[in-house]
């Protein structure tokens, strides 16, 4: 069975290490070179970590900016996203509500494809014989432009009154044929309204749930679906009712006001200390590369 090799790590201190001839102390081999041209003060070339450690405090505050830019105007990206796609479901439209067969070839034809006001006038004829005199009557009087004014509000509009007017013309004429026709046809013509209106309150009104109930279905979605976005736009805070990047950006940045003054803290109180231990060092002659453990 073969066994993995595995790379264990040295303890700290174990490295091997010289003397160095003019301050006696002893530096491990890695470091050395280094120190040898430092007590002969000879100036060391930074390596590429120290250049870069120093290029970055040069330019912090450009390069910091910049990306603080960048993020910006990816998050207003993001926000100009979200804001569509909450308008999209918002906007979102129903199915076209169910329209009624009508009566085909029917003087009532117009007035059949319009289920509310064909409803209304069945239901105010109710109780009267369907085709008799005074049926005819009170649906001829019903029509008649000088009734309009008593239906109600939602139908004081001018395009039922014209659909009412356009109706009226018709059925005057049909009225004289029923009332002066045989009893084959009166009682044929009776049979279809009958069955029209059966229709009308069994098959289409189940027709008329079903659409409501998907729209009950599709107004669930889309609040649920809403609600969501907009927690997420929520999540930008102040600037979630920003309407340009260069506003955006401005709350943007202020956000980062205490945080920097934070790091500046941090940063100065861990240079102070820093200075305080290099003094030290200098001071009692201590060295980290001469520290054996």
């Amino acid at each position: 069975m073969r066994t993995a090799n595995r790379m264990v790590k040295a303890a700290y201190g174990s490295a091997a290490k010289l003397d160095c001839d003019k301050c006696e102390r002893a530096v491990s081999r890695s470091n050395f070179s280094k120190h040898k041209k430092k007590c002969k003060g000879i100036r060391v070339r930074e390596s590429r970590s120290e250049i870069r450690k120093r290029s970055w405090v040069k330019h912090r505050a450009k390069r910091v900016g910049d990306q603080r830019s960048r993020r910006a105007a990816q998050s207003f990206k993001r926000l100009q996203e979200l804001r569509e796609q909450l308008d999209d479901v918002k906007q979102v439209p129903h199915p076209p509500k169910p329209t009624p067969k009508g009566l085909k070839g029917h003087p009532l034809e117009h007035l059949s494809h319009n289920a509310t006001l064909v409803a209304y006038i069945y239901d105010q004829v109710k109780y009267n014989e369907l085709l008799s005199s005074l049926w005819l009557k009170k649906v001829y009087l019903l029509l008649h432009s000088d009734k309009h004014r008593h239906m109600p509000s939602h139908f004081q509009e001018e395009s039922v009154w014209n659909l009412l007017e356009e109706t009226c013309k018709a059925f005057s004429a049909y009225k004289d044929t029923v009332l002066n026709g045989d009893g084959d046809t009166v009682f044929g013509e009776r049979v279809r309204l009958q069955r029209y209106r059966d229709y009308l309150e069994t098959r289409y009104t189940a027709r008329v749930n079903d659409w409501l109930i998907r729209c009950e279905e599709i107004d669930r979605e889309n609040a649920v679906l809403s609600a969501h976005v907009q927690v997420m736009i929520d999540g930008f805070g102040e600037g979630k009712n920003c309407k340009c990047l260069a506003e955006f950006e401005e709350i943007y940045k202020a956000g980062f006001v205490e945080k920097d003054k934070d790091n500046e803290a941090k940063t100065k109180a861990k240079h102070v200390e820093s200075e305080g231990e290099r003094r030290f060092r200098e001071t009692f002659g201590f060295d980290s590369d001469s520290d054996d453990e």
